[in-house]
This record gives C-alpha cells, structure tokens and sequence, in this order.
C-alpha cells in the first residue's frame, strides 16, 4: 500500500499513520538525525517535520480528529536550533 493511502486512514483502522507510518518515520528520522551527528554535520543542516494541516483539538462523533489548518505541530532538529523546546502557543478557539 503506497504512502498516500496509509496517511488517508481514519480512527479505528489498524493501518491508521500511528500504526503504520510512524514506527518508520521514527526509526529513519533518528539514524538521520544520529549520522548527521556523528559526521559533525547536525549544525549545519536543519532538519524539518512537519504535515499540511493539524488537527481539531477535540475528538470528533467517530473518535478521531478533523483536519484544522488554523494550528499545526513541527519538529525541528539541527541548524542551530536549541533542543528541548516549545515554540509558540494555540490559541483558544475550538
């Protein structure tokens, strides 16, 4: 199944991106980050993961979350970025 199906599935759905796309991500985004480190070039290069959209605060009537473009999460990793950090706030809106 390509990547675009994956990431399409809804809650419930053993294939969702938790079960299916993460484990991977996290495995390639930490040898990444790791060989950039050991090769002294983490510093240099700025590392970005982020998605097109976030999701509602709330949990919708089929126990997942609707897209919300309004707010969204990305992790950043190298370039000079201080690590351990929260950068910016949601606001209140639902």
């Amino acid at each position: 199944m390509d990547l675009k199906t994956y990431a399409n599935r809804h809650p419930g759905d053993p294939r969702s991106a938790s079960h299916a796309l993460i484990p991977g991500l996290d495995k390639a985004l930490s040898a990444l980050i790791g060989d950039l480190l050991n090769r002294g070039m983490l510093n240099e290069t700025l590392v970005l993961v982020m998605t097109d959209f976030g999701r509602t605060p709330k949990i919708n009537s089929t126990g997942g979350r609707d897209h919300w473009p309004n707010c969204f999460s990305m992790a950043m990793a190298g370039g000079g970025v201080k690590g351990g950090q929260v950068i910016g706030a949601s606001d209140r809106r639902k």
